[in-house]
């Protein structure tokens, strides 16, 4: 009885590694921090700076959480603000990511250096990606009414120990 109880909880991870909201398999690699590259951003920072950049950053949990920020940066200064966010669930197949938003932030008018996420009704975000080494595109699935996008290249980020 004891032997079968072991080998029960030694098992647990593997059966629980093929259910919906685990990241396992085929979608492992993506787990962890991804950061794309900073690109010049037209526009005024809240600070009045017109030296900006753009940075997207996105970080994938293990239990199956992921958030996602859109930042702008005054080059001169270092000072970073959010002008979008969200956050929710996902899950990914060989090609595609199934991204179910559950809180957002989007004003690019006021930007906020820590923007308080609100809660929405759940909607899915179909996106393909490609991760070739540790470069990750992520390109949505859009409609006929979607605005063609060209994604930025996303970099790992330096994890701390």
């Amino acid at each position: 009885m004891r032997i079968r109880l072991f080998a029960a909880v030694l098992l647990a991870p593997l059966i629980m590694g093929g259910c919906d909201r685990d990241p396992f398999g085929t979608a492992a690699p993506l787990v962890g921090g991804w950061r794309s590259d900073a690109v010049h951003f037209p526009g005024t920072a809240p600070n009045g700076s017109t030296n900006l950049l753009h940075r997207e950053e996105w970080v994938f949990e293990l239990d199956g959480t992921y958030s996602r920020f859109d930042n702008v940066i005054d080059a001169t200064t270092n000072s970073t603000w959010v002008v979008a966010a969200e956050r929710g669930s996902w899950k990914a197949s060989d090609t595609e990511l199934r991204l179910t938003v559950r809180e957002i932030f989007y004003d690019p008018a006021d930007a906020a250096a820590a923007p308080e996420l609100i809660p929405v009704d759940p909607h899915v975000v179909r996106a393909r990606y490609e991760l070739h080494g540790g470069t990750l595109v992520i390109e949505p699935l859009c409609n006929a009414a979607c605005l063609p996008i060209v994604p930025l290249p996303l970099y790992r980020m330096p994890t701390a120990f």
